[in-house]
């Protein structure tokens, strides 16, 4: 697993939170990060490599490993590259250091991360409303929300547009699977 970028200190949490409230016109303060999934496209895996081959191949077929990852308004990353694709949102979320680290008792009630419905919404942790005629409060939250949530997208986009190597399947073997991906991270927040 592979982590970096979580602000800890008041400063660095004040600092991501005034990034985000550039997409939402001051209306929403206190956001961190946005927190969403993307599946790293592989070559099927050796039965020696894994225990569950299987585990790897997604609804649609292809192969892949879930990077489950957060970045800051200015698109750095954080993430963590240790779970199959069949893990869904929320499981691999809660076996991330990221999970741990927002829930815990010493972070900040002012501050908090946001996803998408695949999680769970706690009070460090906000994800949209669902549904349709949810009213003009819910409504906006959401609208609001969802703006800043754009940023992992395209923090996705610019991660696989800038490294070649992510344009097609990874080849190489399964143990430097996670190593690539934590060194192409590192180069894109760099």
């Amino acid at each position: 697993a592979f982590q970096i970028g979580i602000p800890r200190c008041r400063d660095k949490l004040r600092e991501a939170a005034n990034g985000f409230t550039r997409f939402t016109g001051g209306e929403l303060w206190g956001c961190v990060s946005a927190i969403d999934g993307w599946v790293c496209v592989t070559r099927k895996p050796n039965q020696s490599e894994v225990r569950d081959v299987m585990a790897y191949q997604n609804r649609h077929g292809c192969w892949g490993l879930v990077v489950r990852a957060g970045c800051d308004a200015d698109c750095r990353f954080f993430f963590s590259c240790m779970n199959s694709v069949s893990t869904n949102d929320c499981l691999a979320w809660d076996l991330s250091c990221a999970s741990s680290v927002v829930e815990d008792d010493n972070w900040p009630s002012d501050f908090y991360m946001i996803g998408d419905e695949a999680f769970v919404c706690t009070n460090n942790f906000l994800t949209p409303y669902s549904g349709r005629g949810l009213g003009p409060w819910k409504d906006a939250f959401t609208f609001y929300l969802s703006s800043m949530r754009q940023c992992v997208e395209r923090s996705f986009a610019l991660l696989i547009q800038r490294w070649g190597i992510l344009w097609r399947p990874l080849q190489f073997d399964f143990c430097c699977w996670t190593k690539v991906l934590t060194a192409l991270a590192k180069l894109h927040n760099f």
